[in-house]
């Protein structure tokens, strides 16, 4: 009896999180080759005056076999703008994922989630770089690593939907 319990048991939770997975559609780039690169790593946000995100710019990416290091699209850098219904599944915490919250203001949350809200941000951009040297930072930047994402596109090729990702780098 109890093999049978755990086996439904186990049977549920597989068709809830298919269900979830298939309520997405996560664009990825395809090259001729057949290689997938689903990861959409941003490198920037594009925002106003207001403060509201407006676009994104980065590129997509793929973990290599041995899951320690990427390879990015070539020619994959790209700007997508943020649809009018714009929501992401984001990280509460910085570099935890298993708490994550619904998120419709980006530069709020990433100041919010990295900045601990206190940071003054007034003139400056927010751009995702990783380990440059001093010297090579720009003035009037905020530099971060990588924000590693899945995106799904509406039919005007903008995002309507963003999930973090956790990828676990050896």
């Amino acid at each position: 009896m109890k093999k049978v319990f755990l086996a439904l048991m186990a049977l549920i939770l597989a068709m809830v999180c298919a269900a979830a997975a298939a309520e997405h559609h996560f664009d990825a780039v395809t090259s001729q080759d057949g290689t997938v690169w689903d990861l959409f790593v941003i490198t920037k946000l594009n925002f106003g005056e207001d403060h509201q995100v407006t676009s994104v710019t980065g590129h997509f990416e793929r973990i290599v076999m041995d899951g320690d290091s990427s390879e990015t699209a070539p020619e994959s850098e790209t700007t997508f703008a943020l649809a009018k219904d714009f929501r992401a599944l984001m990280a509460a915490e910085p570099n935890i994922f298993d708490q994550t919250v619904t998120v419709t203001d980006l530069y709020r949350w990433y100041a919010d989630t990295y900045l601990g809200g206190e940071e003054e941000l007034e003139g400056r951009e927010m751009v995702f770089q990783c380990d440059l040297p001093d010297d090579e930072k720009i003035d009037g930047t905020y530099d971060f690593g990588f924000l590693t994402t899945k995106i799904e596109l509406n039919g005007q090729n903008e995002i309507m939907y963003m999930e973090q990702v956790y990828v676990p780098w050896a």
